[in-house]
């Protein structure tokens, strides 16, 4: 059986942020021009994370996962 625990969850820090650059609905409801207009907010928006760029943009990333993964951690490391 799998044993799942909590983790700590990551925050948007409104000091640094304006939370509206970096919310988005759910990736499952955002269209192509959305998702252009998410990304072109903020750096940091959550787009980033859960749809990120058109496929040739992000090619030299192993997958979405990976390039998520990669984005995520420079996005705490910069305090964003």
């Amino acid at each position: 059986m799998a044993e799942v625990k909590p983790f700590r969850a990551l925050r948007y820090d409104p000091e640094r942020v304006a939370l509206d650059q970096v919310v988005a609905p759910p990736y499952d409801v955002i269209d192509d021009d959305a998702r252009s207009r998410y990304l072109a907010r903020s750096p940091y928006n959550v787009v980033r994370l859960t749809l990120g760029e058109p496929e040739e943009a992000a090619a030299a990333f192993r997958s979405c996962r990976t390039r998520a993964c990669s984005l995520g951690t420079a996005s705490r490391r910069s305090g964003g």
